[in-house]
């Protein structure tokens, strides 16, 4: 595919251009106009949820960035994601402001059935100062818990999974350990996903998408409580 033409609504500026191709089937127009909508995937049920696109769309444009996107029928597809090229550099009093709070080495257990998160949220985190342990669905999640209970400072849980949901883990978990900080995350409405009240258990609740940076700061104030209190982000 060719270069897409330029947003619309993009500023004159300098800018880095990232440029990501395939050759693969490529999509229709009507699938185009759709694909940075959360929740909107081509896949079967229960194989896609639609939020990968949704997350780096969000990302991109947290950071004043802009991506475009170039397919048709049998032609393979190409996104175009520009960041913006500043002239200056940041102060310190800036820096600290923009720079998340690092963590002090305290271990994580990170629950997601899309590899692509899960294995990004793990190098965010890491390269923040954080151990990690992934499982890739709630019965995995509970398995790494008990294996490794006592040391750890936080389980973060997608909110669905297969086989054991996270709010499913997160309510067993909190029946032995009212003490354990637990985040649980979703893309979904608590009301039409089952985290209504899930607040009486002292969960903590995030929303996707969500940028690196919102992961971080969500962290750093749970880790920072004194003991497991609702939070809303």
């Amino acid at each position: 595919p060719g270069t897409p033409p330029l947003p619309p609504d993009m500023p004159p500026g300098r800018y880095l251009r990232l440029s990501v191709a395939d050759t693969g089937i490529g999509m229709a127009p009507e699938v185009q106009a759709r694909i940075f909508e959360p929740f909107f995937t081509t896949k079967e049920v229960g194989k896609g949820s639609g939020l990968g696109l949704s997350v780096v769309y969000g990302i991109v444009r947290a950071h004043g960035g802009f991506i475009t996107v170039q397919s048709a029928l049998g032609q393979g597809s190409r996104f175009d994601i520009y960041l913006p090229i500043t002239e200056r550099s940041a102060s310190r009093e800036e820096e600290a402001t923009l720079r998340p709070s690092r963590g002090m080495n305290q271990l994580i257990l990170l629950a997601d059935d899309e590899p692509v998160l899960l294995d990004l949220e793990e190098k965010v985190l890491r390269a923040h100062g954080y151990r990690v342990l992934k499982a890739r669905n709630g019965r995995e999640a509970l398995k790494l818990y008990e294996a490794h209970r006592s040391e750890l400072a936080l389980i973060v849980l997608d909110a669905l999974m297969p086989e054991v949901t996270g709010i499913e883990a997160a309510r067993c978990i909190r029946e032995h350990d009212a003490m354990m900080r637990i985040l649980l995350v979703t893309g979904y409405n608590p009301e039409e996903s089952g985290l209504k009240g899930i607040e009486l258990a002292d969960v903590h609740i995030l929303q996707k998408p969500y940028t690196p940076r919102q992961l971080l700061d969500t962290i750093g104030r749970i880790l920072s409580e004194q003991c497991a209190e609702p939070l809303r982000t």
